[in-house]
C-alpha cells in the first residue's frame, strides 16, 4: 500500500495545475451504510479501517432536503444540518492514495469532484449546482479522523490538517441540500451564479 510521506505530498501538491473553479464535475459517489446495522459478531475483521461492506458506489443518488443522500448514515445519526453532504477533492484523493481510485471512497466522503474547494473560490454559504439538485457549503469544519489516518498514514493526516492548508479544505467541504434531486457521477458542478 502506497502511502506517500508529508513531503512528498507536499512537493505533488504544488507540482498541481489550478484545480477549476467555475465548472468541474463529479467522480465518484458514496452512500455510507450504518456500522451499527450489522451486529458486532458479523462484522468483518477491520471494517473501522476499510468499512468495505459499508461504502456503496453507485452510479447515481438522490438528494434530499431532509435525508441528505437517501439511504446514506447521515440521516440515521444525530447530526447537524451542514454536514448532510460531504465532498473532497480527487486530486486530493489522487495523492492520498498514491493514484489508485478504488480507494477514493475511503475518505469517507459522499462526493469526489474535480472542483476548487478552498475558501476563497467557495466561502461559507455558496450554493452550487450539483446534477439537478443545489446544495450550499456550509460553517462546519471537516477535518481528518483516526479512521482517515489509518486508511491513508500519519502522514496524509498531518499534510491534510497542516495550519498552511486550512482555507484550502484539504480534507473537504460539508453542504447542506437546498433543493433535493438526482446527482449522477459525471454530472456537472459549478456556483449558480456561473451556471448559464
Amino acid at each position: 500500500m502506497n502511502r506517500p510521506s508529508y513531503e512528498a505530498l507536499e512537493a505533488a501538491w504544488q507540482a498541481l495545475p489550478p484545480a477549476p473553479t467555475k465548472t468541474g464535475s463529479v467522480l465518484l459517489l458514496v452512500v455510507r451504510r450504518s456500522v451499527s446495522q450489522m451486529a458486532k459478531r458479523d462484522r468483518p475483521p477491520g471494517y473501522h479501517v476499510l468499512r468495505k461492506p459499508y461504502h456503496q458506489v453507485p452510479p447515481r443518488v438522490t438528494l434530499d432536503p431532509t435525508e441528505g443522500i437517501i439511504g446514506d448514515r447521515w440521516s440515521k445519526k444525530k447530526n447537524k444540518a451542514g454536514d448532510q453532504i460531504s465532498l473532497t477533492s480527487a486530486a486530493v484523493m489522487r495523492l492520498v492514495t498514491g493514484g489508485d481510485s478504488d480507494r477514493f471512497h475511503l475518505s469517507g466522503d459522499n462526493m469526489i469532484v474535480d472542483f476548487d474547494l478552498s475558501a476563497t473560490a467557495l466561502p461559507s454559504g455558496t450554493r452550487l449546482a450539483v446534477g439537478d439538485a443545489t446544495i450550499e457549503i456550509s460553517e462546519e469544519p471537516h477535518t481528518p479522523c483516526n479512521r482517515y489516518e489509518a486508511r491513508f498514514g500519519k502522514d496524509a493526516r498531518r499534510w491534510i490538517d497542516a495550519p498552511v492548508h486550512a482555507s484550502r479544505h484539504l480534507r473537504g467541504r460539508y453542504a447542506r441540500v437546498i433543493e433535493g434531486g438526482i446527482v449522477e457521477i459525471g454530472a456537472r458542478i459549478s456556483r449558480l451564479e456561473d451556471r448559464t
